[in-house]
């Protein structure tokens, strides 16, 4: 998937995210991943880690691995934080013939826009998870989803950028997010537009897939995370879903 977003424009990420919204969301996790973890957390593993925000502080706290599919982005994830093993792949297929405490993915499971990609994710990080281990995952439920529209500033000394972001349900279980850039770089002007189709689904079939891959589930809300960029009078919820990974002897 060569998306202009996540490769060529994958530098403005750094400009645009403010690294204080990346502590408070992680600093969430790591309480979460220690309340409901059955064994203590020391290695995660990051599915479609991006620019490697969040690992500016997971790795604060865990040995941390990363797995994305676009290169722009962890050009910029292996930049930020080189320290973290970084590892282009599919979350739906990675295999790394190894264990970890955790998983997480914080930002990005909304672009499986089939169920069967998300049930097939969910069972990548069964594959990689150890006995009591967690898999947390940020996303939006149908029930929560609304038409929505962001905007996004950053700059430096030479580069001014102002990002505009709407989203809007196209079908019963995917939505639209559609990009538009505006990058001035010593005064000259770009406009660069791209549009993604990205999963909305309700919150018993989420639920439904942590417990058919032998999960204990618990469901967070995770409010306030992106209203100061909205521009309309909406909101915009998210939902923390936490399994723990029953040991063979636990499960039904």
């Amino acid at each position: 998937m060569n998306w202009q977003v996540y490769n060529e424009l994958a530098w403005t990420d750094a400009l645009l995210s403010a690294a204080e919204d990346y502590q408070y969301e992680v600093n969430l996790y790591v309480e979460w991943l220690k309340q409901h973890a059955k064994r203590s957390v020391d290695n995660v593993l990051h599915l479609g880690c991006g620019a490697g925000g969040h690992d500016q502080f997971l790795k604060q706290f865990f040995n941390v691995t990363g797995v994305d599919l676009s290169d722009g982005m962890l050009k910029e994830a292996e930049k930020t934080n080189p320290e973290v093993a970084y590892i282009k792949d599919d979350m739906r297929t990675v295999n790394l013939s190894r264990k970890f405490d955790a998983v997480v993915i914080p930002d990005s499971i909304m672009y499986q826009s089939e169920i069967e990609d998300v049930e097939r994710t969910i069972q990548t990080a069964v594959d990689h998870l150890l006995p009591g281990g967690c898999l947390l995952i940020v996303t939006h439920t149908k029930e929560q989803f609304q038409n929505n529209q962001f905007s996004y500033t950053g700059s430096d000394n030479h580069t001014h950028i102002t990002l505009f972001e709407d989203n809007f349900i196209v079908s019963e279980s995917t939505y639209e997010a559609a990009f538009v850039y505006l990058i001035r770089q010593n005064n000259e002007l770009s406009i660069h537009e791209e549009v993604h189709t990205l999963g909305i689904f309700p919150e018993k079939d989420w639920q439904q897939l942590f417990h058919q891959a032998g999960f204990e589930v618990s469901v967070k809300p995770l409010p306030d995370l992106y209203e100061s960029y909205l521009q309309n009078e909406g909101d915009y919820p998210l939902s923390v879903i936490v399994g723990t990974l029953k040991a063979n002897d636990e499960s039904e």
